[in-house]
């Protein structure tokens, strides 16, 4: 990337992406500022000059879409956060992966921890196991500011309408989300190759992102390939922590993954188990309602009714 990024003013510190071809498959913050010695066998960022370092990125389908969504107005929300973690299957002891093969699908031993720690730092509601039902999303998710899902997905080649997140009792495909009606400000998908799927020329990708986004959701964090269960946990509880800390979603992602690297073991610093996350859409942080906002809130609200107090006592005695 070094030949390209060189020429960039020295202040510009995020990139926004919108990929051609066979460029949509590739999350370039792994690519490197220079040229490593063939021989290195080590991918720490202190043996490694990556991208990741020196830049947030983002990413969009089209600059249509890109802009589309600046503009796209959002509805209150009952809430900031909902989680779905279903329980499946009992798992094999090699299984270690959100993917799905032939849609045998076996317990994730993590995504449930995960959808609990995340839910401490966003206060939100969660769905776990047996809970975490297809009529609960269709009933409540439009709801909701955040959209989180720890659990499978598969990727249809042969018919993207037909690529599916599941959840206990059933699954969330394409075709479904195409008609569904969410408003979220950012969905994270959890899982496996939800970001990725069939290219056809003119329309890019059609991933499970793609169908979320159609649904009105503005941003996503999603996955180019299969996903390690445990690492993908530790990455998306930190991913919310920066969000929480006010930081912009890519920033807020960029950060998540520096933190992996910084404390990764040798084997899990390889790109495989960090590089799959990527950020599409809008990437402003999220506006909670902290306690001080909600204290002036209440303060305002106290301080508009004392004055139409006042100002009824007023003109009402001019009147008599």
């Amino acid at each position: 990337m070094e030949p390209a990024l060189s020429v960039f003013p020295k202040e510009i510190n995020s990139l926004k992406i919108i990929p051609d071809d066979q460029l949509n498959f590739i999350p370039f913050d792994l690519l490197l500022m220079k040229m490593a010695p063939m021989e290195k066998v080590d991918f720490h960022s202190n043996q490694l000059d990556y991208v990741l370092e020196s830049y947030e990125i983002s990413y969009d389908y089209s600059a249509i879409l890109m802009l589309k969504n600046q503009t796209q107005e959002r509805q209150n929300y009952k809430n900031d956060f909902i989680a779905f973690a279903p329980s499946f299957k009992k798992a094999v002891p090699q299984n270690k992966s959100r993917t799905c093969q032939a849609e045998a699908l076996y317990d994730l031993p993590c995504s449930g921890k995960e959808v609990r720690e995340i839910n401490d730092i966003m206060k939100g509601d969660i769905h776990i196991n047996q809970n975490a039902l297809k009529s609960v999303f269709e009933k409540n998710a439009s709801n909701y500011r955040v959209i989180h899902m720890a659990t499978h997905a598969c990727v249809d080649e042969a018919n993207p309408l037909f690529n599916k997140i599941f959840l206990k009792d059933d699954y969330l495909s394409n075709a479904d989300l195409y008609n569904t009606k969410l408003n979220a400000e950012l969905v994270v998908l959890s899982a496996c190759n939800t970001g990725s799927g069939k290219l056809v020329r003119g329309e890019g990708v059609l991933s499970l992102a793609r169908g979320f986004i159609q649904a009105g959701c503005l941003s996503s964090v999603v996955t180019q390939w299969s996903v390690d269960d445990c690492t993908t946990s530790d990455i998306m509880i930190d991913f919310y922590k920066q969000l929480r800390q006010g930081l912009p979603k890519s920033k807020a992602l960029q950060q998540a993954k520096l933190n992996h690297l910084t404390n990764a073991k040798r084997i899990e610093s390889h790109p495989y188990y960090w590089a799959a996350f990527v950020q599409f859409g809008d990437t402003n942080n999220l506006k909670f309602d902290t306690p001080l906002r909600s204290t002036y809130k209440i303060l305002g609200g106290c301080l508009v009714l004392l004055m139409l107090f006042f100002m009824r006592q007023k003109y009402g005695k001019k009147k008599m």
